[in-house]
């Protein structure tokens, strides 16, 4: 609704929109701006048609978080990200390892938290077939009443935390991702029935939960039952969405919500690209931890004060078509080589963002082996030295997945990058991310030894990791967090500065 909303307000200002273009290469040299290369998906079977290239003095980089990356994703549906073709383009990046990943449903893709896990569903597994089903929690809880309140407990403490493994929720992220990950196994809620099969004794649950049932007037049936009872609207969304919680199941799994780093920006939301700007989750406007709503927030201050910048700061016409040519010919020559070389009998893209997007899943999510990441990054250097030979489409008309394919490859290849160098520069584990430590702890005796992490101490929470992709590797860099200025906010100032710049600057 609010995209809408914005989409009526641009339209009624008569502002032009170039729809159904996909931006697959910007266009810089020596950290300037010079314009973007689109393909046009409507354009695709043409090859005199199908690319775009905009001569632009300004572009505000509003493209959400590195969606396509991950195969287990709770982003919507169509949202991919573009966060690779700007480390190709020069733009730093920022806060890459931290993100947010939470157990949510894949079809439709929303995340499972509050009374969807308060009311006690029941967890089933099966195999790839939908066979084979099994209640997995009660594998590893010999206790129940421990089992129901872990899950209750997941309600409200989403997303996946590390520091509530160990006596505390996050462990029902831990046995679903090694469900999905490790046994290849799938992983459904099921509300129709209470886990174990049987009614369900609500004093062997902790105080906590079994207060709030209490009070909820929720100590009594099915699921379905407590859901209907405690948040309908709850039951209609999937409903709506063509799932019926009171028929059939809800699959789910560990996925990736929300990146907290991204792209590298100032006080005006503008990158170390001159002329290039990144507002949203494109934008690295987080840390370790990110209170809801502050996303949204970021998003409408980021766009609105990059708006403002460059109404007072960079007004005025790109550069003539000539320069335009002359300084861009060759990058935008050897994107649109890069497409056309793929073209052949065959068609693997598919199949190959399958793969890759499953292996981050697994390998570079919320559960990180920095033994495996290293080899998982040779793997992905290698499909990216060898892309036009590796990735065959027969159509022009899957053009576009092959750039966003590429796109993908680097966008991993650095955020896995930036794993390994946080960890060789002595971190451990922290906010949303469990990095494997041989000399770790092991929360549960029944875990296996890659879920063995420590606790990050802090000492580098004043600390920022920095990264340039320059010519296929990465460069880090870390520095200490800018000190919060002391405004100089006395009416005077600030209204003599307002009549000066609009307190742009």
């Amino acid at each position: 609704m609010m995209t809408e909303c914005l989409e009526k307000a641009v339209k009624e200002k008569n502002v032009k929109i170039f729809d159904k273009l996909q931006v697959i290469k910007i266009l810089t040299n020596n950290e300037r701006l010079f314009g973007l290369l689109c393909i046009d998906l409507q354009n695709l079977d043409n090859p005199n048609q199908r690319y775009v290239a905009f001569n632009c003095k300004n572009v505000i980089y509003a493209t959400g978080g590195p969606a396509g990356m991950y195969a287990d994703s709770v982003y919507p549906l169509g949202h991919y990200g573009a966060t690779g073709i700007a480390f190709e383009a020069g733009v730093m990046g920022k806060n890459l390892t931290e993100w947010q990943y939470g157990l949510s449903s894949i079809n439709p893709r929303w995340n499972v938290s509050g009374t969807y896990m308060q009311v006690l569903p029941k967890f089933i597994s099966t195999d790839k077939n939908g066979n084979d089903e099994r209640e997995f929690l009660f594998d590893f809880f010999s206790d129940k009443g421990d089992l129901l309140t872990k899950v209750f407990l997941k309600g409200y403490q989403w997303p996946f935390d590390v520091r509530k493994i160990d006596g505390g929720s996050s462990i029902i992220d831990i046995l679903v991702y090694i469900e999905t990950c490790i046994k290849g196994r799938r992983v459904f809620l099921d509300f129709r029935e209470n886990p174990g099969g049987e009614e369900i004794d609500f004093s062997t649950l902790a105080p906590e939960a079994r207060e709030y049932l209490e009070r909820a007037g929720a100590t009594f049936g099915t699921p379905i039952e407590r859901l209907m009872h405690m948040n309908a609207p709850a039951v209609s969304f999937y409903k709506d969405k063509g799932v019926d919680l009171h028929r059939e199941t809800l699959e789910i799994a560990l996925c990736a919500q929300h990146n907290n780093g991204g792209l590298s920006i100032d006080k005006w939301w503008q990158t170390n690209v001159e002329g290039f700007f990144a507002a949203g989750e494109v934008s690295a406007s987080h840390g370790v931890y990110r209170p809801g709503g502050t996303a949204l927030n970021a998003g409408q201050v980021g766009s609105t004060r990059a708006a403002q910048y460059i109404a007072v700061n960079r007004k005025g016409d790109p550069l003539d078509l000539d320069t335009f040519r002359d300084a861009t010919l060759n990058a935008i020559s050897d994107t649109i080589a890069m497409g056309e070389a793929v073209l052949a009998d065959d068609n693997n893209v598919d199949k190959l963002w399958q793969n890759v997007s499953k292996r981050m899943s697994r390998f570079g999510a919320a559960i990180r082996s920095i033994e495996d990441i290293r080899k998982v990054t040779e793997e992905i250097k290698s499909e990216l030295a060898n892309f036009s030979s590796l990735v065959k489409t027969s159509s022009g008309k899957n053009l576009h997945k092959v750039y966003r394919l590429y796109d993908i490859l680097i966008c991993q290849y650095v955020y896995l990058m930036a794993m390994v160098d946080y960890v060789e520069n002595g971190g451990k584990s922290r906010g949303s991310a469990l990095y494997t430590d041989k000399y770790g702890n092991l929360p549960y005796d029944n875990l296996p030894d890659i879920f063995k992490y420590t606790l990050d101490d802090g000492s580098r929470g004043n600390m920022v990791q920095e990264v340039m992709y320059k010519n296929g590797e990465c460069e880090f860099n870390w520095r200490k967090v800018r000190e919060i200025p002391e405004d100089d906010d006395f009416f005077e100032n600030v209204w003599r500065g307002y009549r000066n710049n609009g307190n742009i600057y």
